[in-house]
């Protein structure tokens, strides 16, 4: 379980205290400064506390009416928190709820959360939980239960009702540990004036939580990425398509945003979700319905330098530069050039540490990798394809056990992933747990969709066993479907080599590096392609994709 902050901070003072009582008016005193919480917000700390410590739990003693004390020798130095989130509020903004249950107020309390998000994350002094960590919170009846899940110290929520040409919003923040209210607020727009509204919603949000902006941080709040409300409306729907990840939503999403940029050229943000929507079309795992990089990394490429011609401000477009780097381009430079632009103008860009992670762990740089998706699921702790990732970069490090663990949590936490399934079974497969491997493998089949990655996995699986009957039948059924969509050539040369056929798995493998797949980078760290690395052709592919050259 996560240590959530204020919940770190009680464990601190305990720790400063070296066993000796810390009575409840320090912890008031200490974890709420200049705020006024009821009492027992203490209480509901420290059962956050001996939840996280677990088997240790007890170390954490109750002196009834007075407070509480550490009773266990402290072993290891307090650790610094990251200078990302040093002096931090964490705050969630959730999807405000449809008071009329009307689905189109529900997309309009998603654009607001997501243009709140948008600008509050341009603040120093917070730190926001990206749309991705929030997007599955619609009319959450807890936002308090929801903040302890995303790790964050304040939500602010809220509804909106449209009527008669009105827009109506209330919002309110919460407390996260102590469940309080702390401010509320009601807005009242004409519907025509939605740009008008956001800028109230902002500024006000702002002020409510006392923070000292620069002039440069108010202008950013008040600045409005496009005058047409028809073209905002279709980003919106971009953004809610890109959040839900299923069926052909990324797809669906990408026709939003090409629409958008139709009605408004000059809409940066617009440009910038077409660039991640076309990224994530050319991305095997992150689509059911992929299409060749060859075709949509230039697409995905010319949008993001098109949104940084509007505004080169954009740190999420960086990151999507550095992810093309590293998995199309092959440029190491140049791929962390754009990582560490995207992480100047935002620190909190968890995406851009996951492609950092993810790049990093292709080139070996596996310690790097694993401390920037350490960073990656501070900021966005319940993303389950981060947590996913991480198990796959434990993999790649040959950190078999390791990986096993991280991944066997993660499907517990949604067995429906065939993303996290498909990893699983890899590090399973990698650690000899065979049977377990192939019970995810056949998990993934059974999905709907979902039967690429399936095949794939189990193909290698059987290929090792020796099955080599039912792998040649599950060549046969993925050529069958690489007439209809595209299927990567990396993935019959990972079956190709567990079946020690190295002929055929080279002639796949060359076919692979004219694709230009995600997976080519991988090349080096991926355990599947063991047998292949001694023979010169191996080292002849490696020099030409080039990216390890410098790491």
């Amino acid at each position: 379980m996560p240590l959530y902050a204020r919940a770190f901070d009680a464990l601190a003072l305990l720790v400063d205290g070296a066993g000796a009582l810390v009575s409840k008016e320090t912890m008031l005193q200490q974890l709420w400064p200049g705020v006024l919480v009821e009492e027992n917000s203490v209480a509901r700390v420290m059962s956050d506390l001996r939840k996280a410590l677990r088997e240790q739990a007890a170390c954490v003693a109750t002196v009834p009416r007075r407070g509480y004390r550490l009773d266990a020798e402290v072993r290891a130095a307090r650790r610094a928190r990251q200078p990302e989130v040093e002096g931090r509020r964490t705050l969630a903004v959730l999807p405000l709820a449809s008071l009329s249950g009307e689905a189109a107020d529900r997309l309009l309390g998603f654009g607001l959360a997501d243009g709140l998000i948008t600008r509050l994350s341009q603040l120093r002094s917070l730190l926001v939980r990206p749309t991705s960590a929030v997007a599955r919170y619609v009319d959450a009846p807890a936002p308090a239960a929801v903040g302890r899940e995303l790790n964050a110290e304040i939500v602010l929520c809220g509804g909106v009702r449209r009527s008669g040409g009105q827009v109506r919003v209330s919002l309110q923040l919460v407390d996260v540990a102590s469940e309080a209210t702390i401010w509320a607020a009601r807005f009242d727009e004409a519907e025509a004036a939605i740009f008008a509204l956001k800028d109230s919603l902002s500024a006000r949000a702002a002020d409510a939580l006392a923070l000292e902006l620069t002039r440069s941080e108010r202008e950013q709040l008040a600045r409005r990425p496009t005058q047409d409300a028809d073209a905002h409306d279709l980003y919106v729907r971009g953004r809610l398509c890109l959040s839900q990840r299923v069926g052909d939503s990324i797809q669906q999403a990408a026709e939003c945003f090409r629409r958008a940029v139709e009605r408004d050229p000059g809409f940066a943000l617009a440009h910038a979700g077409l660039a991640e929507a076309y990224t994530l079309l050319s991305v095997a795992s992150a689509t059911l319905d992929p299409l060749p990089p060859r075709v949509m990394a230039p697409l995905a490429k010319a949008a993001a330098q098109q949104a940084l011609e509007l505004d080169e401000q954009l740190s999420e477009v960086h990151g999507i530069l550095g992810h093309i780097g590293y998995c199309y381009d092959w440029d190491l430079a140049g791929a962390e050039a754009a990582i560490g632009r995207a992480l100047e103008l935002n620190p909190s860009n968890a995406g851009a540490r996951q492609y950092h992670a993810l790049g990093l762990s292709s080139v070996g740089r596996h310690d790097e990798a694993l401390e920037q998706m350490r960073l990656a699921r501070l900021l966005d702790p319940t993303n389950m394809v981060m947590n996913a990732n991480l198990g796959f970069i434990l993999y790649r490090a040959r950190r078999y056990a390791a990986a096993v663990e991280q991944l066997r949590r993660t499907v517990a936490i949604d067995p429906d992933s065939a993303y996290a399934r498909f990893r699983f079974g890899l590090a399973a497969e990698a650690a000899g747990l065979t049977d377990e491997a192939l019970a995810q493998y056949e998990a993934v089949l059974a999905m709907p969709m979902a039967d690429v990655h399936g095949l794939v996995g189990k193909g290698h699986l059987l290929a090792r066993l020796g099955r080599e009957r039912e792998v040649r039948e599950i060549l046969d059924r993925l050529r069958e479907i690489a007439e209809t969509r595209y299927v990567s050539a990396y993935y019959f040369a990972e079956i190709h080599a567990g079946l020690g056929e190295t002929g055929a798995a080279f002639e796949w493998l060359e076919r692979a590096y004219a694709e230009r797949p995600v997976m080519m980078i991988s090349l080096r760290a991926n355990p599947k392609f063991d047998g292949l690395r001694e023979d010169p052709r191996f080292h002849d592919l490696e020099r030409r994709v080039g990216i390890w050259k410098n790491s």
